[in-house]
């Protein structure tokens, strides 16, 4: 399994596979446990064996609790990477974000980082976009960052605001693009 970043086309489907591997190792481990616990005579085994199994199951919570608020989103399909891929040369691209706030969890398929603002395209109908916008911004803005985050739940819309833009190259580079891209990564699973 090749290493993806975050913000890379596929990064969902490696981040499921990877803690999925993590999380299968961990419960392999529990139940090895378990069969110790209950195939031995020795006391002072078996108080160990369930001491070593609930300080493995800790972690495994920890693991298993963004993979479940990630389950059902799933990286798209490549002909839509095909059809993004151009808007590279407009903004900075990221692919694959999940986004969470205090509220909610905000599946990013493109998230376009451009001088002009941020545009997130939104594939998640149940997510309250005014509210989610806001608290980003807040959050953009206490990292001094413009909070100019816009969440576009319509594909048609979102491909006609990337249309609009000029090449981010036409404007004066002060490095908060790069920075904005290394936050919301921060600010995603």
């Amino acid at each position: 399994m090749k290493k993806k970043e975050q913000g890379v086309y596929g990064y969902r489907d490696y981040f499921k596979r990877k803690r999925l591997f993590w999380i299968g190792l961990m419960a392999c481990a529990i139940g090895i446990l378990m069969i110790i616990r209950f195939t031995t005579a020795n006391r002072i085994l078996n108080i160990l064996s369930i001491i070593c199994a609930v300080l493995i199951a800790i972690p495994l919570a920890n693991l298993a609790t963004p993979l479940a608020a990630v389950w059902k989103f799933k990286t798209p399909d490549r002909a839509f990477y095909e059809k993004v891929k151009p808007y590279e040369e407009k903004a900075l691209i990221l692919y694959d974000m999940v986004l969470t706030t205090t509220t909610s969890v905000i599946p990013v398929d493109v998230l376009a980082i451009h001088p002009t603002g941020i545009y997130a395209y939104n594939i998640n109908p149940k997510v309250n976009v005014k509210a989610s916008e806001a608290e980003l911004n807040r959050t953009l803005e206490a990292m001094r960052l413009d909070g100019n985050l816009h969440i576009i739940s319509d594909w048609k819309t979102f491909e006609k605001r990337m249309e609009s833009l000029k090449p981010a190259s036409e404007y004066e580079d002060d490095g908060s693009m790069d920075y904005a891209a290394e936050t919301l990564k921060k600010m995603s699973m």
